[in-house]
Parts: C-alpha cells; structure tokens; sequence
C-alpha cells in the first residue's frame, strides 16, 4: 500500500510538474489587429504546363476549395511576359512575336491551359479570377499598339462570356535579368526602367479600366524593397495613382535554404544570398510606411509567387516533403498575422514533382495527389474571413497565432523544437465552451486529430505539442460581455483615459449619478479609441445638458482608424436627459471613436456623464443588484439590503417616498415583458409602483401598484410604438409611503 501510495504521489508531482513548465498561449481575443484576406491562400498556374488530363475529373477543382484558394493566378510567372491568349502556342518561355520563333514546336493544345479552360476551371472551383497582362512583348517588338489592343480585347472576351475579372497583374518580373524585355531578343540595347514600367503601367491602366473601372490593378518589383526604395519611390510616383497593389516575389534563401537554417532563427526571415531582409511581417510593415510616406498608402503588399526556394534539401535525403512544408507553414502563418491581403504560392503543380526544385500543391509522380503543403492549407482555411488577435507563446521556439471567427476561435501552434512540450491556452474577452477540433500536421505529412486535456488548478485546456509540427485548435467560445466598453465613462476619475481638445474639466457640482461630470465651456470635445468586434451592433449612451436650449452638445461615434463618422445624436436639452444612438461595425472594423462634443456656443456650459458603450442586447444591467446600485439612477433614500433578497444576497430598497430607474434601449413595434418581486414592509402603508414609461416622453405605458408585504411576481407585458426605442423602467414609493419596500429580480424579455 504504502509503494502505491508513493507512486500515486510521484505521479501527482510529475503531472505538477509538467503542468508548471508548460508553454503558455496567451490570447487576448480583444486585441483585434486585422481580418484574414479571403484571398491569401491563392494558388499560382503556369499554363504551358497544365495539360488537359490533370483537371478533366473535377479533382483539382474540388481541392482548390479544400484549400481555400480564393484565386487561380494564370497565365503564370514569366510566361506572362511572352504569351499571346489568342494565339498559345504551349511554349511558354518563348515568344510568338520573335521573328525567328518556330511553329513547329507548338505544344498540342490538350497540352496546356487556354483561356476558356481557365474560365471553366475558375468557375468550378469557384476562385476569384486574375489574369496577367503582357506588357514586354509590345514594346521588346515594337508592337506596343497592337499589344495594348491584344489585352483589350482579352477583357472584352471575358465580359462576353460572363467571366467578371477585376484583378489583373500587369507583367512579371521586368526588373530581372534575363526576363522578357530583358532579353532584348533585338539587339536594341534597351532596357526596362522603373520609370519605362511605371510610364506602362498608365498606359494600360488607362485601357483596363474603360473596360471594367473597379479593376484591381497588381505592379511587380523586386522582393528587395529596403535596398530599392528608390526604385519603388519612382514607381509610385509615377503611377501611384493607378496601382492597388505591388506584388513581391518571396523564395525564402534562395540557394542556401536549409532545414537547419530554418531552425536556427525564429522567426524566420526575408533572406537570401543577396539580401537580408525582416521577418516578412517586418518587411510588410516597412513597405506600408514607404508607401503612407510617399502619400500612397491605399497601395498594399502582394506576393503572387512565394515558397522555400532551392537549397540542399533538394538532394539530401534526409529531407523530406513535409519538412518543406513546415517550412514553408510558418510563411504563411507569417503571411496571416502580418495582414497580407494578395499571396500564391508557386505553384499548382509541375512535372516530375519528387525531384523538383520546389515543392507544389501536389505531386505530378503520384497520380497528382495533395502535397503535404495542401495539408497546411487545408488548416490555414479555417482562418480566412476571421479575425487575428493578439497572441503570445513564452517559448521562443514555438510560435502561435489565434483567429476568431464567429463563435469559434482557431489557434495555430507551430514548434520548432526538437522535443515535446505541454502547451497551455488561456483566453481573455471570451469563454472557451469546448473544443471542437484539435488537428496536428506531422511526419511524414498528415493531419491527424488529438486530445486536450484541463489543467486540474485552473481548468485552461492543455495540449501536448508534438517536436516539429503545426497544431491547430478549434475552440469554441462565446464573448464575455462587459457592462461597458467606455473607460471612466462616469469621469469619477476626471479626465483619464479621454482625449481632450479646448481644455475641458470635470464638474463635482454638476454630476448625474455619482460626484462628477464632464463640462464643457463656449466649445471643447473629448474622445477615446475602443476595440470592437467586426459586423457587431452596438448601443452608445450618455445623459447630456446644456446651459443654453439653442446650444447643442453632440455625442457620437467614428471608425478608430479612417475616422469616418458612424453616427451621432445631439442634445439641447437643459436638464439631464437619456440620448443613445446604435450602430453596427462593418465587416473590418476593430475599433471605434467615441466622442463628445460642443460646437461654439456662445458661452454656453455643457454637461455629459455616464458615457456607456456596449453590444446592443435588450436587458436590464443589475437587475439582482447583486452590484449594488450600479446602472440605477436614484431619488431620495434608496439602498441595498443583504437581508431582505429574494434570490441571491441583494435587494433594493425605498426608504419611504423615493424611487430608482433605469433606462434601457429597445426596439420598436417589439412585444416585450418585465417582470420583477417585490414587496412592502408594511402592506397598511401606502402602495409602491412598479412601471414602464417612454424613455423619451416620459409617458406612462404601463404600471402596477404592489401592496404585498411578501414577495410576489410583478408582470408588465407590452408592445413599442412606432418610434420607441428607449424605456424608462421604475419603482416609486409615493409621498404617502412610509417605512420599507423591496425589489429584486428585474428582467426583460422580448416575446416571439
């Protein structure tokens, strides 16, 4: 017994001790940064390589959904520069237009993808169209008219057909040595310049957009924006105006990209022989300040070829695929927490695939089957249309990254270590409910499911994170809701946590509820930023007075970043009034800016407290009181009683003649029921009334007088004109009353 009783107790400390030393992921689900482009999974085509037998079954189609590809990219790469899409010939890296080209060498068309093929296959796996543009041969031949018209009608096909193309990339790679007009196959001496490409890109900007004006227009230029800013500054200059996004192509160390130089640094980096760069998010960031320093910064990053470039992996044979695809995860997890809003990898497929230089979607030697890289976008798919929130791992070798989506939230765990270790999750401005899914891609390439487990001291899930692996977590969650959103928003702390402008002050004569307020002199205003949650409706409110009935004081909302504003309601009134406003976030909001403020007013004083921001949801705030009196306005002797509750350890109660209310935002033409227990001390002594009225008009909808000395369900149940949206719940002990009365359980609920 007594050995049993020992190892019982090793095993406890073991568990103890693996649980102290776990990893910890820290979320904090209220910090939103950005939302997962739909578009960041593309999946790159080069057509002279894509014969008709790889998608004639629909399977190819089928697993550009599985991955969440949300564009096919054709023509290609540098086939783009020579490819005439009315006359293919299915060579691609030679071009028509040479004088010296042979026909002879045509490919057979089953052997490659022409425009309606890619037409039918876009529309099968139900991707966002882009096509490029061949600028070089124009101008490498001196066609530079009939090229243009060439691209026009490409368009014009397209709309014929129905295919609705807005995304174009115009040319591939002309910055690069021995591409396209590079090669000056005429012997003219010329080459491309920033400003030779910028000065193109007008050109046919100016064509594209006759044809489909709301067309997302894609530049290329070097992946070296720090060493060739003065490149990019020619650009934008030029044609700034007429680019929505400059495509970078990132092959991670090309050459030299290891297993063990990936390993050695995390995270890892934008290298190559010739460059050393930041981590790919770093180098998002510094192209956004090159362009908002420019005054373009409407101009964002694309990477519409990306992947682990060649490097020895190739021939060592303890490489393997799924390392490559580990590798190349972490870009793409990269990729969702730096906000890319374009990225495709390089590229579907190519032939023999095993000993390839790089790694595709799937594997030309094996009947086309999913790579292991379609693993990790099939993880990465629950991701896109989600929301990146703060996250953070104590290793340093073990990244992560959490998305919430509706009411999931997907957190991704990448080790770089070479052993295992217990991860712990922990969530702030939700609750987890469940797990719903936990998946690991492993060696040799695989997704498979695992098990958590809850922490026995605190209940946080755990999990055990593999050496070398991607782990994705589903979770399911619900928000924790606050009771407001607004810090100091009753100003009890006098202006902290408000911006303010025109010195403003706070009054401690003048307060609504508690000792202070906010005032305002002739003109002035107050703001705070506040993180929301995207395609939510909210409910902004404030009591607000003027000294002066012509005189306005303005509460309102704007976006947090574009500062464009979402709503606002004014106030003239002279003495403390109820004002609200609702509002819903679009789709890509994360924060709002609240705001107060008094225009000139000829001297007037204006007064705002208990400001109050929160998700639009019809309750009564405390209706225990198990808060006290927080959220009810009171007259005369109103208390909280520990003895007297009916449920819990609180009740309100009148002393005599006094009331307390509370006002709360409703719906119009919406049946509705409050209830509430109440009683009076003394059943001999006058009545106590408990009712509705208009939150705006002040108007009666409907009461009940209470003359039970026991507690005993109170029950209004009625339907909101036309305009109501705002009603004013009460209880009053009138003149007449003497002694005690209680309330408890306030509720509203709206009746289906």
């Amino acid at each position: 017994m007594t050995k049993q009783i020992n190892l019982m107790v090793a095993s406890m400390l073991m568990y103890s001790s693996i649980v102290n030393g776990a990893t910890q992921i820290d979320i904090n689900a209220t910090s939103i940064s950005h939302t997962v482009s739909p578009l960041i999974q593309g999946q790159g085509l080069v057509y002279s390589e894509e014969a008709d037998v790889i998608y004639a079954d629909g399977t190819m189609a089928q697993l550009f959904q599985d991955v969440g590809a949300g564009f096919l990219r054709w023509p290609g790469g540098t086939v783009a520069t020579m490819y005439h899409w009315n006359d293919l010939t299915g060579v691609g890296w030679i071009d028509k237009w040479d004088p010296n080209y042979n026909s002879s060498n045509d490919s057979d068309p089953s052997a490659y993808m022409d425009l309606d093929e890619y037409i039918a296959l876009s529309q099968a796996a139900d991707t966002e169209p882009m096509l490029g543009i061949n600028m070089s041969s124009g101008i490498e031949w001196d066609r530079e008219a009939e090229a243009l018209q060439e691209a026009k009608d490409m368009i014009s096909y397209c709309i014929a057909q129905g295919f609705d193309v807005k995304y174009f990339y115009l040319d591939n790679e002309t910055y690069h040595h021995g591409n396209g007009y590079n090669k000056d196959k005429d012997n003219d001496g010329e080459a491309w310049t920033p400003q030779l490409y910028a000065e193109q890109i007008n050109i046919y900007a100016a064509a594209i957009k006759s044809l489909v004006p709301d067309a997302v227009l894609i530049a290329n230029w070097t992946d070296k924006v720090r060493t060739n800013t003065a490149d990019y500054t020619t650009i934008i200059n030029v044609a700034g105006d007429n680019i929505d996004y400059i495509d970078v192509h990132w092959y991670w160390k090309w050459g030299v990209s290891t297993w063990d130089a990936w390993k050695a640094k995390t995270p890892m980096e934008n290298e190559t022989e010739w460059y050393d760069g930041g981590t790919f998010i770093e180098e998002m960031q510094f192209f956004d300040s090159l362009t908002t320093s420019l005054g373009k910064p409407h101009i964002k990053l694309a990477a519409l070829e990306w992947n682990i470039a060649p490097g020895d992996h190739n021939t060592n044979p303890e490489h393997t695929p799924f390392k490559t695809a580990l590798m190349a995860s972490e870009m793409q997890m990269q990729f969702i927490q730096g906000g890319l809003d374009l990225g495709a990898m390089w590229t579907t497929q190519w032939q023999n695939s095993s000993t390839a230089e790089f790694q595709f979607l799937v594997n030309s030697d094996d009947g086309y089957a999913p790579s292991p890289m379609a693993h990790v976008f099939e993880l990465y798919k629950y991701s896109l249309n989600g929301h990146v929130v703060s996250t953070s791992s104590t290793d340093g070798q073990i990244m992560a990254t959490t998305v919430i989506k509706g009411d999931k939230a997907y957190v991704y765990v990448l080790s770089k270590r070479d052993n295992s270790e217990n991860a712990e999750f922990s969530i702030s401005g939700y609750d987890i409910l469940s797990v719903e899914s936990a998946k690991r891609f492993t060696d040799p390439g695989d997704v498979v499911n695992i098990g958590l487990w809850n922490n026995a001291s605190n209940g946080n899930y755990m999990a055990t994170i593999l050496a070398n692996t991607l782990t994705m977590v589903e979770f399911n969650v619900e928000p924790v809701i606050p009771e407001n959103l607004i810090n100091n928003g009753d100003f009890e702390s006098g202006l902290s946590n408000w911006t303010t402008w025109n010195n403003p002050t706070t009054s401690n004569s003048d307060a609504f509820a508690g000792s202070a307020s906010a005032k305002f002199i002739d003109k002035g205003s107050i703001n705070q930023v506040v993180n929301v949650l995207p395609s939510t409706t909210y409910t902004l409110s404030a009591f607000m007075k003027s000294s002066d009935s012509s005189q306005r004081l303005v509460l309102g909302v704007n976006d947090g970043v574009s500062n464009e504003g979402l709503a606002s309601v004014d106030s003239y009134d002279t003495s403390y009034t109820f004002k609200h406003l609702t509002f819903t976030t679009d789709a890509n909001t994360t924060s709002v800016k609240v705001y107060a403020w008094q225009p000139p007013s000829n001297n007037a004083s204006a007064f705002i407290d208990e400001i109050k921001l929160k998700p639009f949801n019809v309750s009564i705030e405390n209706g225990d009181f198990e808060q006290g009196l927080s959220s009810w306005n009171t007259w005369n002797s109103v208390n909280i009683d520990s003895l007297q509750a009916f449920n819990g350890a609180n009740a309100l109660q009148l002393d005599g003649n006094a009331s307390a209310n509370q006002f709360i935002v409703v719906k119009p033409n919406t049946s509705y029921t409050v209830s509430a227990y109440a009683k009076v001390e003394d059943s001999n002594n006058a009545k106590v009334v408990f009712g509705v009225k208009d939150g705006v008009t002040n108007s009666t909808i409907d009461k009940v007088d209470i003359y039970d000395s026991s507690y005993t369900k109170q029950q209004i149940t009625f339907t909101t004109g036309a305009t109501t949206d705002t009603l004013k719940i009460y209880y009053w002990r009138p003149q007449a009353g003497q002694q005690a009365s209680y309330l408890d359980d306030v509720k509203i609920v709206e009746n289906f």
